[in-house]
């Protein structure tokens, strides 16, 4: 594909050679990629493209292990959710089901992103945004895990009563899960010391 008239895919390409490099914890070849993936998708003028890119650019910045790039994974995140809030979310009346998903993938990020900046606020509006997009969707381990990380908020913001709300109803929506997954049991496994830690502070022993 390297001809001057499949530059959205050659972007594509290099989005999963950095991936790979990802998972293999090679950041700087993950972050050339990202940065490469990100000139084609500009040259490509394709807006999916464009905002999958920024986002894989800001993944690769908040990866990096020292958390040093927290605030350059903020700025290419929030890059993309501007792209989607302008071109796609206001041109197209009905959302599919990939762009509903990619939405909510990158608000759960901001979220996580706001709250290693300790800005709780903007970080529960970013993860109550994508909670409504689970739910909508049916994507329940979404919903849990979005669940989970508010009330981790609401906690550390003394909102004890809400924390609880929510700990009980992540602790509700992963025992129904039918088939579970590594992912799940971990939401399981760490709501049920999160709740732990809060009864123990609320003195229900």
């Amino acid at each position: 594909v390297k001809d001057v008239h499949y530059k959205k895919e050659q972007s594509d390409i290099y989005l999963y050679i950095s991936y790979y490099y990802s998972i293999h914890g090679n950041y700087a070849n993950q972050l050339k990629y990202a940065q490469q993936a990100v000139e084609l998708a500009k040259e490509s003028g394709d807006m999916r493209q464009m905002i999958n890119s920024w986002k894989d650019l800001g993944a690769a910045y908040f990866e990096h292990p020292d958390n040093k790039s927290v605030a350059q994974a903020l700025e290419f995140y929030t890059t993309a959710k501007t792209l989607f809030d302008k071109h796609i979310k206001t041109g197209e009346t009905h959302l599919s089901d990939k762009d509903e998903f990619l939405y909510m993938e990158i608000l759960v990020t901001l979220g996580s992103i706001y709250q290693v900046q300790n800005d709780m606020g903007a970080a529960i509006g970013a993860l109550e945004q994508a909670l409504q997009i689970a739910v909508k969707n049916g994507i329940i381990v979404t919903e849990a895990f979005s669940h989970k990380e508010i009330e981790i908020l609401y906690q550390a913001l003394g909102n004890k009563t809400k924390a609880e709300k929510h700990y009980l109803q992540t602790e509700k929506l992963i025992e129904n899960i039918a088939s579970k997954t590594m992912e799940s049991n971990h939401i399981q496994y760490e709501i049920q010391l999160l709740l732990a830690e809060l009864y123990r502070e609320t003195g229900h022993y």
